[in-house]
Formats: C-alpha cells, structure tokens, sequence
C-alpha cells in the first residue's frame, strides 16, 4: 500500500521527468560544420559535410541553389548521382559544370531556419584552339613572331 507521501512523491518525480523532457525537446537544433567552397575536377566526387545536432522531429534539407535535393533521409532530386552518407552529409557523384554552384544544409525551425552553405567550383582543363587550326605558322625571316 502506498501511503499519501508516496503518491505525493511520485506525482513530484513524474512533473520533474515532464518538464525536463520539454526542456529537452526544445532545445533549438544547430548544424557544427562550418561553410566551405570545394574545388573538383569533372568527373569527380564530392562530398558537403552537415553534421546537425538537437535535430529532434525537425527535418534537414539540402537544396542546390532553389532546387530541393532531400529532406531528412528522403531523396527528392531523381538524379541518382546524389546521396546521403554518414548521416546527413551530401555525395555527388560523377560531377559536371551543371553541379556548381551553392550547396544548403537547412533545418527550419520555428525560428530562423538554421543552415550551413557550401559552393563547389567544377575545375575545367583549358582547351587550346591553334590558329591556324593546321597550327602551322609561315614566318619569314627577319620578322617579329
């Protein structure tokens, strides 16, 4: 039989165990990786680190310029060269000059939404147009080139 002190008691640890987990659950979620600008060559992968903590029931976006990539771990783009890996962190396989630009890891929240940004520069090899397009030069002598 529990005596009145008892109920009393638990119905104190039960309240304390409440308000702990709201104060738990509202804690605001941020993202610890710091923005970065990533040089690749074509062809190449990549991968955009975001690394969230506190994320709770919120969900965590990654977006290409406008355009949605995923939320949570959901794959919205239908290009298969994106993925998750290690949690929340973005791979980009088989890169072309259409993949840069900037990256975004965003958690909305109900306050500003909490992001990380990261822009990727795709390295193209310079090309060499000869002229003339044979590449054979007539200079005579005695002249400047």
């Amino acid at each position: 039989m529990i005596s009145k002190l008892g109920i009393v008691l638990l119905i104190t640890e039960a309240i304390g165990y409440q308000d702990t987990f709201r104060q738990l659950s509202t804690i605001d979620p941020v993202i610890t990786s710091q923005p970065r600008t990533l040089r690749a060559p074509m062809s190449d992968e990549v991968t955009l680190p975001c690394a969230p903590e506190h994320l709770g029931k919120f969900v965590l976006v990654w977006k290409h310029e406008d355009s949605v990539l995923t939320a949570g771990s959901m794959m919205v783009t239908p290009d298969s060269r994106f993925g998750l890996v290690g949690g929340y962190n973005l791979r980009i396989q088989n890169i072309n000059t259409k993949n840069e630009g900037t990256y975004t890891c965003t958690i909305s929240t109900f306050g500003d939404p909490v992001t990380v940004t990261h822009s990727l520069e795709i390295l193209v090899a310079p090309t060499i147009l000869a002229e003339p397009s044979d590449g054979n030069y007539v200079v005579k002598k005695g002249k400047r080139v």
